[in-house]
């Protein structure tokens, strides 16, 4: 029997493409293109219970929250209503876990926790991102602004980021070291109290799905009982891209300095051996 999934994950992690890309599979809905989290929806509409709302949504593959224009970005039309065999989106779980439990495991629901396994470029990217981007705001993000270019902008663009340089600055780094580290242990004291309540936990990596899209998707796939497809069909045409080709870590100078720091060594080895604490999707 097919199951269907959630995919805990924070922010930066590559969420938004996998997400996009499973939902191009001809057997899942992704009726919420991005998250149903509990700040936005409860900025938009009052007194929603937003674990009870992810129950109704497994249970019909549609919501009762209006196609308005507060939703309408976080919607998708794809196969939403639809039969299908699975039904999925990412989340940020919130609440008292024993519901979110027994709501997952009567819904037959797969958790797949989301993380980046290089440390240093994810912590690099984020350096990056926040010396040269405006604000936190998602839509003034450099790659979100990058997928709504046009090919000529994006190629423009690319080479104007990547003749940029950025000066480590050991503080700032450090604190996204920290913060990083800080939510993977979350996600894994999330996942494990879940892994105890009985539901399915597996762990998925950015990188595998950037240097073997086909064997990341035939993961998920075997994981969910449902029929593998081709990763070419499910990736073309994605708009969300990497807005340039060299990694963050050599855009940084300084960097290997930083790297070889005791404090920064402490902090990549709490991670890797965090994330390492759960099983990976396919074992």
């Amino acid at each position: 029997m097919a199951k269907n999934f959630i995919i805990l994950f924070t922010a930066r992690e590559g969420s938004t493409a996998i997400v996009d890309a499973l939902s191009r599979h001809p057997d899942i809905s992704v009726p919420i293109l991005e998250e149903l989290d509990k700040f936005w929806i409860k900025h938009f509409y009052d007194d929603i219970d937003v674990v009870r709302e992810i129950d109704s949504i497994f249970s019909c593959n549609d919501f009762r929250l209006g196609d308005d224009w507060a939703f309408r970005n976080y919607v998708s039309d794809n196969k939403r209503g639809k039969d299908v065999a699975s039904i999925g989106f990412k989340w940020r779980p919130h609440g008292k876990i024993a519901q979110v439990a027994r709501m997952m495991q009567k819904r037959n629901v797969v958790l797949f926790v989301l993380f980046r396994s290089d440390f240093d470029e994810l912590c690099a990217s984020l350096y990056v991102g926040q010396t040269l981007a405006a604000g936190d705001d998602g839509s003034q993000h450099t790659q979100f602004r990058f997928a709504r270019m046009s090919d000529e902008e994006k190629t423009a663009f690319r080479e104007e980021l990547e003749g940029q340089v950025v000066y480590a600055r050991f503080r700032p780094i450090f604190y996204i070291m920290v913060r990083r580290v800080l939510r993977a242990l979350q996600l894994r004291l999330i996942a494990g109290k879940l892994c105890r309540s009985g539901i399915h936990v597996r762990a998925l990596y950015y990188e595998d799905f950037l240097q073997s899209p086909d064997r990341f998707f035939a993961k998920i796939c075997h994981e969910l009982q449902i029929a593998s497809v081709g990763a070419e069909s499910l990736i073309k045409g994605q708009k969300m891209q990497k807005t340039t080709r060299i990694p963050a870590t050599k855009r940084i100078s300084g960097f290997s300095r930083i790297q070889k720091n005791p404090l920064s060594k402490l902090m990549r080895l709490t991670y890797t051996w965090t994330i390492s604490r759960i099983k990976p999707a396919g074992s």
